[in-house]
């Protein structure tokens, strides 16, 4: 599966495109439509309403219905806003529910303050351009807002068609478990840096520079065959735990409230994202917003 930068179709196009095509069903398909007016009317008004209704065909209704709609584009933005928000809070309710999972410290790298309510969680990969794009946003956020904890899931994507994906992702949950947290955020940051480097200029990243990196960086690469099967497992852990978010691309980032997390203050935030957009997300799961 190819990284992306998940661009996200105007939910206002998608829903005036539902509606424009199946106005009339929505809006008249039966006589039951006429009956519920005349319940929620007055008996004269509701006379009145019915035989205004079922004057129309139903074809007729739904040209009504595009015109009105032509004329009142608002209502598609209020209707794709209502939809949008509906989604976020249904696809963060599933989130909610793998809190556990999604704050595991025993081999998740985390940065941050540790008595912090908010918690942003990172899923990438070392070879993704937008994540290598966005590095510079986490770490600046970092240093902005110390009372977050952040969580780093390796979530490679690439690894099947470039093995070094894989490599490099153990390879961090190697260097976290033996010089701990400050470590792997020096390592972090600067293989984003490299890959994107070598990516501007057309050159595939291998496992020789990647050993050069982590050599010169003065850690080491050098598993165990029982690290190797745990890491191994943290890694299809992850992915596993990606596939059941929805998460189909990276980079994805989750926000939410560490001590009491709910749908309505946590954040996804598929692709990349700028600054403020993510400190919004952190403000939310403060319950800020």
């Amino acid at each position: 599966m190819p990284s992306k930068n998940v661009s996200v179709i105007s939910i206002s196009a998608v829903v005036s495109i539902a509606l424009l095509s199946s106005a009339a069903s929505m809006i008249y398909s039966t006589n039951k439509l006429s009956q519920a007016v005349v319940s929620l009317s007055s008996s004269k008004g509701s006379s009145q309403t019915e035989s205004a209704v079922s004057g129309y065909s139903a074809n007729q209704i739904g040209r009504m219905a595009a015109d009105y709609l032509i004329a009142n584009p608002e209502n598609l933005v209020k209707a794709g806003e209502a939809l949008q928000k509906k989604s976020e809070t249904t696809s963060s309710g599933g989130v909610v529910s793998r809190k556990a999972a999604l704050l595991e410290t025993t081999v998740t790298p985390v940065i941050g303050n540790e008595n912090t309510d908010v918690a942003v969680i990172e899923f990438f990969d070392y070879l993704c351009h937008y994540c290598q794009q966005v590095t510079p946003v986490v770490d600046q956020s970092i240093r902005s807002e110390p009372n977050v904890r952040y969580y780093f899931k390796e979530f490679p994507i690439f690894a099947s068609s470039q093995p070094v994906s894989g490599l490099a992702a153990a390879t961090g949950l190697h260097i976290y478990k033996h010089f701990g947290a400050e470590a792997y955020h020096k390592y972090h940051s600067g293989l984003m840096a490299t890959t994107a480097v070598f990516g501007k200029s057309k050159r595939p990243f291998t496992e020789t520079d990647l050993r050069d990196l982590v050599a010169k960086a003065g850690f080491t690469m050098d598993f165990t065959n029982e690290e190797r099967t745990q890491y191994e497992e943290v890694i299809a852990g992850n992915m596993k735990l990606g596939e059941n978010l929805g998460i189909n691309g990276t980079p994805a980032f989750i926000v939410m409230n560490l001590k009491n997390p709910s749908p309505q203050t946590t954040s996804t935030i598929p692709g990349t994202t700028d600054l403020n957009r993510l400190k919004a997300a952190i403000e939310k799961a403060r319950g800020s917003n």
